[in-house]
């Protein structure tokens, strides 16, 4: 697992007031949480995918057939 959730929030443990700021920067570590569980879901997937869609993509725009 990625140890940035676990750094914002050692951070946000020293600074548990950040004003304003502070429900924001709890959606950030939300947010940082759900993409990192996006990636664990659809690495492989992308990773499988884009390369064929990128080759694709070359061969379409360069107006070869």
């Amino acid at each position: 697992m990625s140890k940035q959730p676990g750094m914002m929030k050692d951070f946000q443990a020293l600074h548990p007031d950040m004003g304003s700021g502070t429900r924001a920067y709890a959606q950030a570590i939300e947010k940082t949480e759900a993409n990192i569980q996006w990636m664990k879901k659809n690495y492989d997937i992308i990773n499988k995918w884009l390369p064929g869609t990128i080759q694709y993509l070359k061969i379409k725009l360069s107006g070869k057939k």
